[in-house]
């Protein structure tokens, strides 16, 4: 059921309403009851929601979502989106007249952050005020780790500021905190530092890993490198790319360089061991084209995850296989080509196969008598097909 409001003087456009079970309508009150997934448009906002209820003589609605009997779960909370932005909430009131709003218990996202609150005012501006705030980059309803403030502001797109917060972590309020806070909300991707992590391990003594720089060089590629240090001696470096076009590929690759120090038996002096490793993987989007390349690529040392593996399974593994696929249909014909180039490395035995390349050329299955004309008795030919590979 779908029902319009003519444009008023206090509106700027017409307020579209429906809902999937019933309406109701007050003419005494001027209000509208709406129940099963109600629906409300109105400029660029959007609410959906499970009730709502719309006021003409104030202009304004309420959405609310309904606690199911049988589970005791919410369904149905209102869903607020307004140009690219959304937000979800248990329940919301909103004024068409002067585009302000309160909501209940929202979730948001802001950059590259979520935004959880117990009350929200939302004002002309698109302006939130939310108090009993946490702000987190974790994406579970229930983050594992936030800054928690008593109030804070958001200004869409651009920054979010807060008053005293300090730190928690799985739900154990630290003693870590600041006065003040400003978060800075950039709109696109933007080159910077990346901060080292620091610590102590047994055999490499006190180290700064995985600091660097990270540059967005354009909408299509980012370089990121990296170094780290040891007390005990040695080193080491990594590049990684990724890179994306639309409709066409994406992919991503890293070249690691690690030099670490062991100990030599009975002496009390230090070798160096060199290793390196090489990873690549490609995914076309082959989608209408006649050609597509894909690729996974992973190669190095033999002494790489010994010596510097952080993954278990790195570690416990010996052998790795890399591929390399390309394949093209000649468009108007029955014929298709593939080449793969290939190799496996068993990092225990050292040993390393290579197939550079297997090349297939196929033709599909062709019946080149279907179509003559003949004798029902002698059209038994007409069945005879070839194929070729």
């Amino acid at each position: 059921m779908v029902a319009n409001k003519k444009k008023e003087s206090s509106l700027q456009g017409t307020v579209f309403y429906q809902a999937e079970d019933s309406m109701l309508f007050d003419m005494k009150t001027k209000k509208v009851q709406m129940y099963g997934k109600s629906k409300i448009k109105y400029t660029d906002l959007t609410i959906a929601s499970e009730q709502v209820e719309i006021n003409w003589k104030e202009n304004t609605l309420d959405a609310r979502g309904v606690k199911d009997t049988t589970t005791g779960k919410w369904k149905g909370t209102p869903e607020f989106s307004q140009g690219a932005k959304s937000y979800s909430a248990k329940r919301m009131k909103y004024n068409f007249k002067t585009k302000r709003g309160v909501i209940n218990t929202v979730v948001t996202k802001e950059g590259e952050g979520y935004i959880h609150g117990d009350r929200v005012k939302k004002d002309v501006e698109n302006n939130m005020y939310i108090n009993s705030a946490k702000y987190t980059t974790c994406d579970l309803a229930h983050p594992h780790f936030y800054f928690n403030a008593h109030k804070i502001k958001v200004i869409p797109q651009k920054r979010i500021i807060s008053g005293p917060f300090n730190v928690v972590i799985a739900d154990i309020p630290l003693p870590i905190g600041f006065l003040f806070g400003y978060f800075p909300v950039p709109k696109k991707r933007g080159s910077g530092f990346v901060m080292p992590v620091y610590g102590e391990s047994r055999d490499r003594g006190f180290f700064f890993q995985n600091g660097g720089y990270f540059w967005a060089m354009n909408e299509y590629i980012n370089l990121k490198l990296l170094g780290s240090i040891y007390t005990l001696g040695g080193g080491g470096g990594q590049g990684i790319v990724n890179y994306k076009k639309k409709y066409g590929f994406q992919g991503n690759a890293s070249f690691t360089f690690n030099v670490k120090s062991n100990e030599i038996p009975n002496s009390s002096q230090r070798r160096l061991t060199e290793d390196f490793w090489f990873n690549w993987s490609h995914t076309p989007d082959s989608k209408g084209k006649s050609s597509s390349l894909s690729a996974s690529v992973s190669m190095g040392s033999s002494g790489f995850n010994r010596n510097n593996a952080v993954n278990p399974q790195n570690l416990l593994s010996s052998s790795f296989q890399s591929n390399v696929n390309y394949s093209k249909t000649f468009v108007g014909t029955p014929f298709n080509m593939s080449v793969v180039l290939s190799q496996t490395q068993n990092t225990l035995t050292r040993q390393e196969t290579y197939n550079l390349p297997n090349i297939a050329f196929n033709m599909n299955r062709q019946s080149p008598f279907k179509e003559v004309r003949t004798l029902k008795k002698i059209d038994f030919f007409k069945n005879f097909n070839i194929a070729y590979s």
